[in-house]
């Protein structure tokens, strides 16, 4: 695999951030080479005494990142265009305007392409009971992704690490609370490392890992939540570049939005704007200068699973929730004083929808969002200046669990992935931005949770399925030519 150094361009940011940062420059992006096929250095100019750290994130994930000073490594997943984004910290606590800087990641060789596409056979990994939902990202600080898993019937998580040799490493697990079942990887303090967050559906509760030395963790925080958190994503979702926990209270017919605020007149400004959006805001001043907030908005008939991202194209995460018991998906906008506003629901054809995710999967540069259900996969996106449903997708079986987005066979185009009771339904994209006939394939017994991305380091991405009856994880891997 051959990495090429392309122009980047970069492009400011100004309408989400604190004014009076510096903000970022002199960036270059350039390929690490070696072993690290799908590694590039990053560097750019430092930004005077005032300035403690950066925030980044890579392309449209919905978490940020946090590093003291450059330069830093970038894995990427996929060929093809990728967009860095980076902001300056300083001393004050306030942030510049974001910086996103564009370049390209080409493979020597051919993608796979639709004719010749071909998954191997999964290769499984013992969790504990029900592995539900997973997730996939770095947990130890090596900047490789490692795969969590919420397992519900014994109450912990499974924890692999990515390995050198590019496989994962036997499960560690570690106790929770009642019921795990929704996880998410992202730092939320600040330090440069991600913690694990769990929601624990049983005990109305979310558990909170931070990392250790030697790629262990431990349990630093437990926080409330309405009853029934069963979805779960970390992400930024008031574009401060600091991430923030959101969750379904699927007993309660809300959404919580978990948010760490410094303790300024920006911060009251933003509070005072949300609570006119809010059901209610609960506020409390923590020791060490900051804010912590939990805002509920309202939702549908049992809200189960959400995703972040930019809905809207204005380069801000937005919110969508999918109610199980009406069949629609709620949409949070992200407004330009950044709270966030339920701007409606959309009615989804199939019934009892339980999950729900963002991506391009028709080329055209904007996010999609793909709901699945019981019948046909709908997938909703921009339709005359607003969101609407674009079409519907039969997957290979009549009942849909998990739905993801992400570029499966390698050819830089962002691909569909569902789960059924042994298989997942894979849609690729082609080079018309059309979902093409899904094929199926053996991924284990009753996948539910499912995650897309690179866990072995070949600059490819892998099929991860969390196995509710088989009390596995698998691992699918792209055939190569």
């Amino acid at each position: 695999m051959k990495l090429t150094k392309y122009v980047i361009a970069s492009i400011f940011l100004t309408n989400l951030c604190y004014a009076g940062v510096t903000p970022p420059s002199g960036i270059m992006i350039t390929p690490a080479g070696g072993n690290e096929p799908a590694c590039f250095n990053v560097s750019w100019k430092g930004q005077g005494t005032d300035t403690i750290g950066y925030y980044y994130k890579l392309d449209n994930q919905p978490n940020f990142s946090w590093v003291k000073q450059p330069p830093l490594k970038l894995h990427v997943s996929y060929p093809g265009n990728h967009k860095f984004y980076l902001a300056a910290i300083d001393k004050n606590n306030s942030i510049s305007p974001f910086v996103i800087s564009q370049f390209s990641h080409k493979s020597i060789s051919q993608s796979a392409g639709i004719a010749s596409f071909s998954l191997s056979e999964p290769v499984m990994y013992d969790t504990g009971g029900s592995p539900g939902i997973i997730a996939a990202g770095d947990v130890n600080g090596d900047g490789l992704n490692d795969v969590v898993s919420a397992n519900y019937y014994d109450n912990n998580i499974s924890v692999f690490l990515q390995q050198n040799n590019g496989t994962l490493a036997v499960q560690a697990t570690y106790t929770v609370g009642q019921g795990p079942f929704g996880v998410g990887i992202g730092d939320l303090n600040g330090d440069g490392k991600n913690e694990v967050v769990v929601g624990c559906a049983a005990a109305d509760q979310i558990y909170v890992f931070s990392q250790n030395e030697g790629g262990t963790l431990t349990q630093t925080d437990v926080y409330s939540t309405g009853r029934g958190p069963y979805g779960l994503v970390v992400g930024d979702v008031n574009s401060d570049g600091r991430n923030d926990i959101v969750v379904t209270n699927s007993g309660g017919q809300s959404i919580s939005i978990l948010t760490w605020l410094k303790e300024c007149p920006e911060t009251y400004y933003y509070l005072f704007g949300s609570l006119q959006k809010a059901n209610t805001l609960t506020m409390q001043k923590l020791n060490n200068g900051k804010v912590f907030a939990n805002l509920l908005y309202s939702a549908g008939a049992t809200p189960y699973w959400l995703c972040v991202g930019d809905i809207n194209g204005d380069e801000m995460n937005d919110i969508a929730c999918v109610n199980y018991s009406e069949s629609t998906i709620s949409l949070y906008i992200q407004q330009p004083d950044r709270s966030m506003v339920h701007a409606g629901n959309l009615a989804v054809p199939s019934a009892n929808p339980p999950n729900v995710c963002l991506g391009d999967v028709n080329g055209d540069g904007l996010n999609e969002l793909a709901v699945s259900g019981g019948g046909a996969i709908s997938v909703f996106g921009r339709k005359d200046n607003s969101i609407g449903l674009l079409g519907t997708y039969t997957a290979t079986e009549g009942g849909n669990g998990g739905i993801r987005i992400g570029d499966i066979n390698n050819d830089g185009r962002a691909d569909m992935v569902s789960t059924h009771s042994k298989n997942i339904s894979v849609f690729l994209q082609d080079k018309d931005g059309k979902l093409s006939k899904p094929t199926a394939w053996y991924a284990g017994d009753a996948p539910g949770g499912l995650a897309i991305a690179d866990v072995d380091n070949d600059g490819i991405n892998e099929i991860i399925t969390g196995n509710i009856r088989g009390n596995s994880i698998s691992v699918i891997h792209l055939k190569e030519k």
